[in-house]
């Protein structure tokens, strides 16, 4: 009786542990049971850190140190991979800037004239160049590490850590980027998105990517993905860029005669070489910001015309990680960016005013009024309209009270930064509202020329206002001109060049990138190098002058003489340096103002030939040129990696030689990939692209093991530590890119891009190989559901509680910037978002005690 009592409750305690445990299987690993051969008896195991140890980065023994230990070697190792992440994916984002800003020449029609005439456009267009590949260049380490992680663990079980990465990112960059970028403005200031109807549809595309995975795992086919759902996923992408770009061209708008700005008529497009739009025809033309239930329009300077020089977040992208890199170049290239768009935008505050203030002195005259009077003003705050456009149209308006009330009030232009008979033709004159008018329009003609010039403004004033129970609010309103004579970036071409001991000259390319309009010119001059220095009057002719481009021009020549007689018997490289300096006529300096000219003791072949046949324009020699400068190009690439790049007198020398020694390491592999100037930067992009995968793959390791080590699940080590790693130099850019620039576009214009192709690419491209590789073997391909309907709400939530914001912001002034405390409290609700997002799923993943499918198990 007593032996089979303890049989039976040996079975009861073997039915327990068969029903709370799994089975031990290559297929799942942590507290499990097992039967030996024989089969008698079972055996539990319950080791916490097993997946800790599996891993092909591991050293032997290595895991055997302290669990503290290792995760400070660990969380420094993920920390410097970041750098790599980083270094790499500035590459990646340089080749698809230069990819995206290629142009071609095109004949078109003069929109006045008639006239056909050569104009440069862009290859891409802005809107499929922002969602496509500017959207892949930030996201790349996200789409990535998806991709990686379902290839290296195909047969096996599956990842949760690149779909966990792609939400926790998601959340991020719409819940607290707005909030950081807002914080960063002056307080008063105002950025507003130019392009809101893309975003608009890009926002509701990332909504609709989550409900998606929540239908194609939950739903259609739960816990299994099929490959047509990965088909269908990976086709939203090209919907999306379809729709975003039917929005962006409104072709119905054409259709139906409003607008002349059908997509595939230039005639009367103002969609500059830089992807700005300008003004179109219709009556709402010119004004910034949108209309407000009382009529006022509010925006921020220019926000209905894209500036000069306009950047895309790569462009901030890069400057970022090149300071993170230990660059110290980067804060003069935004001061000279800066500089010139406040050369561009100044205006006399005494008779024009901040936009807040006319804004404030609006509202408080309005408040002022009588109750039941009808109030006059300005449709806008601000209009700006392109030269090339012909024409400003100022829309003078009337609301509240008696409409009816017959009224006339005198207009006249008045000089700011502009000058009547040279940047347009003065008005002035009377308007009369009859009954139940309540809009009238005043017509500017704007002078076109072909001088690169800074933006300038004119004022708007009304005056002699006669009516019954109207009041005047607003009396004046400044217009700005904004110039589409695009003067250029001048820069060397190379910023190193070597030449023999005995060649008698030397020649350096300086090219005009970003526009071609008009003369201009740039001083240069020379002067001693450091270290080894050539000395002028005994190594070369101390040289200065002035480079002219003529309009169209984009490439000239210095020629620097030598002095081949005092070089004689020196056995060590002697350097002197060429500097550009003072540019006019609407250009600036590029990165490469200076170049560094080396005197080697030996001359190579090349450089000779190359100094033989600089005078020649043969086809042949074009060729050789090409070759020379990409070998110049890489030698240049591993100087760079190897040298740090440092300013004179900088204040923080010691610390970027600090971020220079730790981050050389990725500089010299990333010297590898082919230099973005070279074959239109595609080279650059596909090399780019090979080694930033062999980063991510460790990268997927070390968090792995790192989370592990930190008990963490492999869903909260993606949405916390990847993605906040992967997001970090977005975050910078953007912050940047928001003091920067004078529009949010560039700042959070992409970010609801970003998340969709996330979703579409991070996932659909995964579901094809996966779903495919299954498939071949006759098997399913089974991932781990998750709570998706928890996690879909989650994020519905907090995507709708940060849109309200935008919403309410806009027509505060701009979706990021406002007063001091507005500022305060957008950033500490964003935080709160991304903290609540985080706080709750991590409880909620901590708390899912049931069993999901984990891999693909044999039947």
């Amino acid at each position: 009786m007593a032996v089979a009592n303890g049989k039976q409750a040996f079975q009861n305690v073997v039915d327990v542990v068969k029903d709370e445990l799994n089975e031990c299987t290559e297929f799942f690993s942590g507290t499990c049971w097992e039967s030996p051969p024989p089969g008698r008896g079972y055996i539990i195991w319950d080791d916490d850190r097993a997946d800790c140890h599996d891993s092909v980065i591991l050293v032997p023994g290595f895991n055997l140190m302290h669990r503290g230990v290792l995760i400070v070697c660990y969380a420094l190792f993920f920390i410097w991979l970041f750098f790599g992440i980083a270094i790499c994916s500035d590459i990646f984002s340089e080749s698809i800037e230069n990819i995206t800003s290629l142009t071609h020449k095109v004949v078109r029609k003069h929109p006045r004239t008639g006239e056909k005439v050569v104009v440069e456009e862009k290859v891409w267009n802005w809107v499929v160049a922002n969602i496509s590949l500017m959207a892949f260049g930030t996201s790349a380490p996200e789409i990535l590490l998806s991709i990686v992680e379902t290839l290296t663990q195909l047969g096996s079980k599956g990842g949760e850590l690149g779909a966990s990465t792609i939400v926790g990112s998601a959340a991020y960059n719409y819940f607290l980027i707005p909030g950081i970028c807002t914080a960063a403005l002056p307080a008063g200031e105002f950025r507003k998105l130019e392009h809101i109807y893309v975003f608009i549809c890009t926002a509701i595309w990332s909504v609709w990517a989550y409900i998606w995975m929540f239908l194609a795992l939950s739903i259609i086919s739960p816990g299994e993905v099929e490959i047509w759902e990965g088909f269908v996923t990976l086709a939203f992408f090209p919907l999306m860029l379809i729709t975003a770009y039917t929005v962006d061209k409104k072709p119905w708008l054409w259709m139906s005669g409003q607008v002349a700005d059908f997509p595939f008529d230039v005639e009367e497009n103002a969609e500059a070489a830089d992807g700005s739009k300008g003004a179109s025809s219709g009556k709402h033309n010119g004004g910034s910001g949108v209309w407000t239930p009382g009529g006022i329009q509010t925006g921020s300077l220019g926000s209905s015309i894209a500036p000069k020089q306009k950047h895309s977040i790569l462009y901030y992208r890069m400057l970022t990680v090149r300071q993170m890199a230990g660059e110290s170049k980067t804060p003069e290239m935004l001061a000279l960016k800066e500089g010139r768009i406040k050369e561009g935008q100044e205006v006399n505050d005494d008779e024009v005013g901040t936009l807040s203030g006319r804004f404030v002195d609006r509202v408080q005259k309005e408040q002022a009024a009588p109750t039941g009077a009808s109030k006059l003003g300005f449709s806008s705050m601000h209009y700006s309209v392109l030269e090339a456009s012909g024409v400003a149209r100022v829309v003078v308006r009337r609301y509240d009270g008696d409409l009816d009330m017959p009224l006339s009030v005198s207009y006249a232009t008045k000089d700011g930064t502009a000058v009547a008979g040279i940047d347009y033709k003065p008005v002035q004159g009377e308007l009369k509202f009859g009954p139940g008018e309540v809009s009238k329009e005043i017509e500017v003609s704007i002078i076109d020329d072909d001088m690169t010039e800074p933006d300038v403004t004119f004022n708007v004033m009304l005056s002699d206002l006669k009516g019954v129970g109207v009041v005047l609010v607003q009396d004046m309103v400044p217009v700005t001109i904004v110039d589409d004579d695009e003067g250029g970036m001048l820069m060397f071409e190379l910023p190193t060049k070597e030449v023999g001991m005995d060649d008698t000259f030397v020649d350096l390319n300086v090219v005009r990138r970003n526009g071609t309009d008009g003369r201009v010119t740039v001083e240069y001059s020379t002067s001693d190098g450091t270290g080894p220095a050539a000395i002028a009057g005994k190594h070369y002719k101390e040289t200065k002058g002035t480079l002219v481009f003529e309009s169209g021009e984009d490439r000239t020549k210095v020629r620097i003489p030598l002095l081949a007689a005092g070089a004689n018997g020196e056995d060590k490289m002697l350097v002197f340096k060429v500097a550009l300096s003072n540019p006019l006529g609407g250009a600036v300096l590029g990165k490469r103002q200076i170049c560094r000219i080396i005197i080697v003791p030996e001359k190579k072949g090349l450089q000779k030939s190359k100094s033989m046949d600089s005078d020649k324009s043969s086809k042949d020699g074009d060729e050789d040129e090409e070759e020379f400068n990409l070998w110049e190009a890489y030698k240049e690439q591993y100087r760079e990696a190897i040298m740090p790049e440092l300013e004179d007198g900088a204040d923080n020398v010691w610390f970027d030689m600090l971020l220079h020694y730790i981050s050389i390491t990725w500089k010299l592999i990333c010297a590898i990939i082919p230099p973005a100037d070279y074959a239109q930067s595609y080279p650059t992009f596909v090399g780019s692209l090979v080694v930033l995968v062999g980063i991510i793959y460790l990268t997927k390791e070390v968090a792995n093991v790192l989370g592990c080590e930190l008990t963490l699940s492999p869903v909260m080590t993606g949405v916390s530590l990847v993605a906040l790693g992967t997001s970090l130099p977005d975050t910078f850019a953007s912050r940047m890119a928001a003091i920067h620039d004078d529009t949010a576009d560039a700042a959070i214009g992409n970010i609801t891009g970003s998340n969709s192709t996330n979703v579409f690419l991070g996932l659909g491209l995964p579901w094809i190989i996966g779903a495919g590789y299954y498939y071949g073997r006759g098997e399913k391909f089974l991932v781990s559901e998750g709570d998706l309907g928890f996690t879909l709400v989650l994020w519905c939530a907090g995507f709708g509680a940060m849109s309200i914001v935008f919403a309410i912001r806009r027509f505060q002034g701009g979706e990021l910037g406002g007063t001091l405390k507005m500022q305060r409290v957008l950033l500490g609700w964003s935080a709160f978002l991304w903290v609540f997002f985080l706080v709750l799923s991590g409880v909620h993943d901590y708390n899912h005690f049931e069993s999901k499918v984990h891999g693909n198990a044999p039947e």
